[in-house]
């Protein structure tokens, strides 16, 4: 049986995130977790997503390759311990397949993006302000992307503003019952 839904704000269903990033300086020593010094980028996820991405191509989709954000607690931890090449040797790969054929963009600190913890609901999941921030950004980069003719950047821009700092952009308030809070209780101003 999954997580419990006991109350509406997500504080059960993200109990176990918050002691992610508090203890992110120590499970970065962990070999075989998620942020274990141990993780490798291996060669043939590589080729099964040169493969996928072929195949996408053949059938005329347009593909962006993007890292997403991890929270900065764990980059810290990592550039720290400096034990982890995990990242940046993702990066080199994806790149490589990228490089000529398709945009690529990465967001893997967040802090480039004037983001940070607060934006995010756990170690590797941004919400949708952090998720605005990297479409903005995508489009600041290349303003001639395949997503630009599908964005109104006036009202990106209104919104990262309206919703900074918070992981629950609530276009339509009345739809929540009860406005977001710092779920994780890391100090986040809502």
């Amino acid at each position: 049986m999954g997580p419990r839904f006991d109350t509406v704000n997500g504080r059960w269903y993200y109990r176990n995130s918050r002691s992610a990033i508090v203890e992110a300086s120590t499970r970065v020593l962990v070999p075989g977790g998620r942020y274990g010094p141990d993780q490798l980028v291996r060669p043939e996820r590589i080729a099964t997503l040169q493969k996928i991405l072929d195949v996408l191509r053949f059938h005329g989709s347009e593909i962006i390759l993007v890292i997403p954000p991890i929270v900065p607690q764990i980059i810290d931890a990592w550039e720290t311990t400096g034990r982890h090449e995990f990242m940046p040797t993702l990066e080199t790969a994806i790149g490589k397949l990228a490089t000529g054929i398709y945009e690529f963009y990465s967001f893997h600190d967040p802090r480039h993006l004037d983001s940070g913890v607060c934006e995010f609901a756990d170690t590797r999941h941004g919400g949708n302000t952090l998720y605005m921030r990297m479409l903005r950004e995508i489009l600041r980069r290349n303003p001639e992307s395949h997503l630009a003719e599908y964005v109104d950047v006036g009202w990106l821009d209104e919104s990262i503003d309206r919703f900074k700092g918070k992981t629950v952009a609530t276009f339509d308030a009345e739809r929540y019952l009860t406005h977001e809070f710092d779920f994780l209780d890391l100090g986040c101003p809502k």
